[in-house]
């Protein structure tokens, strides 16, 4: 169905629409590029030059890491979508190797976390970093 609108440029309704449909795609399109390129990156929060922790792209995997030997450990204490918390320590102190390991689904991702560090075998966090979401 070819009307016209009563326009300079004379655009029928059918071209209209094309175009208006056209504009939608791209802006939803352009929307859901943006959001996965927010949440398609790890991040990492290092503690005062004892550890790190880092969550992975997909906010499922969390990993804790000792980088002193100071007999203080390193736990990145995370918090899911559903509002429980846990958390990840590095077992082997400074030791080669880090505590990682896989502690939820992408349906309830991690959404904050921080890096805490307290004498070992205390379970005491006597330094921490500010909670902060993977996405920043």
């Amino acid at each position: 169905m070819k009307r016209s609108i009563g326009t300079a440029a004379s655009i029928s309704v059918d071209t209209l629409m094309k175009r208006l449909l056209i504009g939608l795609i791209v802006l939803v399109g352009a929307f859901t590029t943006a959001t996965s390129l927010v949440m398609a990156h790890s991040t990492s929060r290092s503690l005062s030059g004892r550890g790190y922790g880092i969550v992975n792209s997909s906010h499922t995997y969390v990993t804790a890491c000792d980088n002193r030997a100071d007999g203080w450990g390193v736990r990145t204490i995370y918090r899911l979508r559903s509002g429980v918390n846990g958390l990840v320590g590095d077992a082997n102190g400074s030791a080669a190797g880090c505590g990682s390991r896989s502690v939820t689904t992408s349906s309830n991702p991690v959404v904050s976390y921080r890096v805490c560090a307290g004498p070992s075998g205390t379970g005491e966090n006597s330094e921490c970093t500010a909670w902060t979401a993977p996405y920043t």
